[in-house]
């Protein structure tokens, strides 16, 4: 044993290994080192994919829509209601409850789709407020 309290040598075993795995996971592609289970599944209220998969696991529910009892998933711009649905039909064939998206990907489709709402709505308003004006004349 050392002088000062000895057992550096397994602390210096313990640092090595962390060392090594966090060179390991630092050469994988950036889309290995993300997985879409902890991800966020449901961008309006901030759902992961992991808390979906667990609320269907332990709750079984028995229509898709139920899931919205999981923080609101599915309750917001609708994004997720399909990514959802998947989810609930692999639970159903007792299949892999796994999206295999890449999150980058998700998000950008996502985002798109946002803005393809706010058009619709934005042309939708435009059509009642010309439909509003045509009448008061």
């Amino acid at each position: 044993m050392r002088p000062g309290g000895g057992g550096g040598g397994f602390q210096f075993s313990v640092f090595s290994l962390w060392l090594s795995v966090a060179r390991f996971l630092l050469a994988l592609p950036s889309s290995r080192l993300i997985t879409m289970s902890d991800d966020e599944l449901c961008y309006c209220f901030h759902v992961s994919q992991r808390k979906v998969v667990n609320y269907i696991r332990i709750h079984q529910p028995r229509v898709p829509s139920q899931i919205s009892e999981c923080g609101g998933a599915g309750t917001g711009c609708g994004w997720c209601v399909p990514f959802l649905r998947k989810l609930f039909d692999a639970a159903l064939q007792k299949g892999e409850l796994k999206l295999d998206i890449d999150p980058v990907e998700y998000a950008r489709e996502r985002s798109e789709y946002i803005q393809r709402q706010k058009q619709q709505r934005a042309a939708a308003q435009g059509k009642v407020a010309d439909d509003v004006g045509e009448k008061q004349c």
